[in-house]
């Protein structure tokens, strides 16, 4: 809020430019994903090595598949709760929906190729990873949700507060 009244923009967390510390982006800071519960720095650290040798996440399947055995399905869902894979442009809503089998359909992959597991359907098809779980199109949730959401993931909302439609009456009453 003090960032605001000062009009400096606080830019929201960012699988794809936070960075473990808030950071000074243009004339902006960024969110650092450090203040998001349940994620440790040494995920955020190796997140950010490999977004910068391999490029941007493009989607959440992506991100599970590169992240592999470092990420717990916590951290990915504290990561979706505080808006940090809004960056995908789906719902947190859809995410909330899928990001659970889709860790488990990579881990099970993963470990069918680690055992040598691989039958004769398996050979054919070029990949049997997370892709092939859809992402369901559903509502997003209500922006109180949402908050709510931010709250509990960073101690603090995020994209705004619930008391901001009260704020032109309580200016008034001054």
């Amino acid at each position: 809020a003090e960032c605001r009244d000062m009009g400096i923009p606080v830019l929201p967390p960012d699988i794809n430019h936070s960075v473990d510390h808030f950071a000074v982006e243009g004339e902006s800071i960024r969110f650092g994903l450090g203040a998001v519960k349940n994620v440790g720095r040494g995920l955020i650290r190796s997140m950010v090595a490999k977004r910068n040798a391999d490029g941007p996440f493009q989607s959440l399947e992506d991100f599970i598949e590169r992240m592999g055995d470092e990420l717990n399905k916590r951290a990915v869902e504290n990561f979706i709760k505080c808006g940090a894979m809004d960056c995908f442009g789906y719902h947190r809503s859809e995410l909330l929906n899928v990001y659970d089998s889709m860790m488990d359909s990579v881990a099970s992959s993963r470990k069918k190729n680690l055992e040598g597991q691989m039958g004769l359907f398996g050979m054919l098809s070029e990949d049997d990873t997370a892709a092939q779980i859809p992402i369901p199109r559903l509502a997003e949730l209500k922006k109180a949700d949402l908050m709510a959401m931010e709250k509990e993931t960073t101690g603090i909302y995020l994209s705004g507060h619930p008391l901001e439609e009260l704020t032109p009456a309580l200016k008034r009453k001054r």
